[in-house]
């Protein structure tokens, strides 16, 4: 019989990345009233990586109807709304990193992949314009508006 030795490898920890974003203010919009052809431009809204990766994000807008307007016309409401959402390196909007949405709100799902870094910010801007033809039957008609953020680890090549 041969003899044998044996030995190990101790204390092997593996861990996980987090991805985690920091999104705010909670509320870019407060109560805004558009004629056909007007747009409001909210404040910055900041987009903070607070994660230990890299990380892609992604943005929906959820949307339904407030204030006595049904969901049917609450979608007809959304289509006449125009959303440009644009995000930037600096608050200065100097570098763009890539425009997020540019369309109607009702198709405004699961847009563009912005990579950012572990730590870093971007500044993001939205615009919301009522286009010039909405009818009289969207007059008095009301849309609440949430902007959902989700973020997916950027895999390491």
């Amino acid at each position: 019989m041969a003899f044998t030795a044996s030995a190990q490898s101790d204390n092997n920890t593996l861990n996980t990345a987090q991805v985690e974003l920091d999104v705010s203010p909670a509320q870019i919009f407060d109560d805004v009233t558009l004629l056909p052809g007007e747009s409001v431009e909210d404040e910055t809204l900041t987009v903070e990586n607070t994660g230990d990766v890299d990380a892609d994000y992604y943005v929906t807008a959820g949307w339904h109807g407030v204030n006595d307007t049904e969901d049917r016309m609450a979608l007809l409401l959304a289509e006449m709304l125009d959303v440009h959402m644009e995000a930037f390196e600096e608050e200065g909007r100097e570098t763009s990193e890539g425009v997020i949405y540019d369309g109607n709100l009702a198709e405004f799902i699961d847009q563009n992949g912005i990579t950012i870094d572990e730590g870093d910010t971007h500044y993001i801007t939205t615009e919301i314009t009522l286009s010039e033809d909405a009818g009289n039957f969207l007059q008095g008609r009301d849309i609440e508006v949430d902007f959902i953020f989700v973020g997916e680890a950027v895999e390491e090549e």
